[in-house]
């Protein structure tokens, strides 16, 4: 197989948007909260600014690649990648194995000597029992990939080798381990079974897309793939039909499922949402949805401070109470 990058036409790039956390947490503070809860947090990225704040942070995803993460940094308050598990991993002198889980994985974006290394990773993972161990070798080696997937897409050299290269990033991880003395918790469940047994003082959504995981890119198809032991793991998969995060087909079962998630968690007393217009529904149908589930809201036009921060950052913050 060429090792040449020659990506599909259809092939897309995610690197999915950073919400702006700070501006979320800054219409949340005055509330005094202690306890949030993020029922699908790879669509926000926002639970470890939350941490940061020194709030229990209670977060879930579907996803294997949010979840690993969320396991590894948010959940996780005090535990390391060990020296002698980093050595193993990073010898750049070891045999690796032949291609066998990983033949196809990620097409022209991955090389057969790097998914050769990602195979070997595989390997020496599942001979790890600890999980919170598991979980932050494996983030590390996402963040290598998405450094792999970035070189190949902006065209640049890389003098790093692989081993080298999970070295760093494995300090990297090692370092972005912080305790902010609270239980934080991360789940991989369905959100709408979760929710309800859920005890928090704010749910936090950034809505999904009306195709749900399936508008997520190669670099989520590649990590998913590659957490899950195969070459080729459709998106599309992840979240069971009906729930937030498949794929609709009408606006009607979006926001039915969307609405079935605020029902089960109806005893949160506080509910913010990051919206935008890249989510599906209009603000009105927003808006009549909170009123059906009986709720105030209170809109912050966030149009001109995003500039200062992303983008992609969302355009209003939604705060909707009982």
């Amino acid at each position: 197989m060429s090792t040449a990058f020659k990506p599909r036409s259809h092939d897309k790039v995610s690197f999915k948007p950073e919400l702006s956390a700070s501006m979320i947490y800054r219409e949340l503070e005055r509330y005094h909260i202690e306890t949030i809860y993020d029922p699908l947090a790879s669509t926000s990225g926002a639970s470890w600014y939350f941490k940061l704040q020194n709030m229990r942070v209670i977060s879930n995803d579907l996803a294997l690649f949010a979840y690993v993460k969320g396991k590894a940094l948010w959940e996780n308050n005090i535990f390391t990648i060990p020296a002698e598990l980093t050595v193993r991993l990073t010898n750049p002198d070891v045999s690796l194995p032949e291609l066998w889980h990983y033949k196809t994985l990620g097409g022209d974006w991955i090389s057969d000597t790097e998914r050769r290394w990602l195979e070997y990773w595989r390997q020496e993972i599942n001979e790890t029992k600890d999980e919170y161990e598991r979980s932050l070798v494996e983030t590390a080696i996402c963040m290598v990939v998405d450094q792999w997937i970035t070189v190949k897409r902006f065209k640049v050299k890389s003098s790093w080798s692989p081993s080298d290269l999970l070295g760093f990033y494995i300090n990297h991880v090692n370092r972005n381990v912080l305790d902010n003395n609270e239980s934080n918790e991360m789940w991989r469940t369905d959100p709408v079974e979760l929710s309800d047994k859920v005890i928090a003082d704010v749910l936090f959504i950034n809505p999904p897309p009306l195709k749900g995981y399936s508008t997520f890119g190669v670099r989520e198809h590649i990590l998913e793939s590659w957490l899950r032991g195969m070459s080729d793991f459709p998106l599309t998969k992840i979240a069971p039909k009906g729930r937030i995060g498949s794929s609709f087909g009408s606006m009607n079962t979006y926001m039915e499922a969307l609405s079935d998630l605020l029902k089960a968690a109806n005893h949160i007393p506080i509910w913010a949402f990051a919206l935008s217009n890249r989510q599906p529904f209009t603000h009105l149908e927003f808006a009549t949805l909170m009123k059906d589930h009986k709720r105030k809201t209170r809109e912050i036009d966030l149009k001109i401070a995003r500039h200062f921060f992303s983008l992609r950052a969302p355009d209003t913050v939604m705060i909707a109470v009982k």
